[in-house]
């Protein structure tokens, strides 16, 4: 009767002989040395992007096209040039004196807006300026943001 009591089972052990432990490290190596090589020689990892064929020779108008890529290549490194001197003259405080004036800047205003363009706000336009007409939009935008912000609230 002392021996129909279950005891527990003993758990198995984890032990195994050191050759057999080199030889799963030596298969797992390998295989991993096989998947690096057949992922190298995959195609998928690459990108594909392709190179740009260009004009070719029998286009009709080749020189001509051309012609406009470098025009308008140009005309973007002379813009990207203007924008530099713009920004240092404005950095260093010389925008009426030295090299850029006011009047060649680029000003994106509207027609819709030129009754609020007034630099005293006494009604008379300063159109030969459009700096001084930029800067009145600006002096009344931000008022009329100011006085929004002063209203009390409801």
């Amino acid at each position: 009767m002392a021996n129909a009591i279950n005891k527990p089972k003993r758990p198995n052990s984890k032990r195994q002989p050191v050759r057999l432990r080199h030889k799963i490290q030596k298969a797992s190596a390998a295989k991993q040395r096989k998947e690096k090589k057949l992922g190298k020689k995959n195609p998928e990892w690459r990108s594909k992007l392709k190179k740009d064929p260009g004009i070719p020779n029998l286009y009709p108008f080749k020189e001509k096209v051309l012609e406009e890529i470098e025009e308008t290549r140009m005309r973007k490194k002379e813009e990207q040039l203007k924008r530099r001197e713009m920004a240092k003259a404005a950095k260093s405080g010389v925008l009426g004196q030295g090299g850029v004036d006011a009047a060649n800047m680029p000003v994106d205003v509207e027609d819709g807006d030129v009754d609020d363009m007034n630099v005293d706000g006494d009604g008379e336009l300063d159109e030969s300026n459009p700096m001084a007409a930029l800067l009145a939009t600006a002096r009344k935008a931000a008022e009329k943001g100011y006085q929004k912000r002063r209203r009390p609230y409801l």
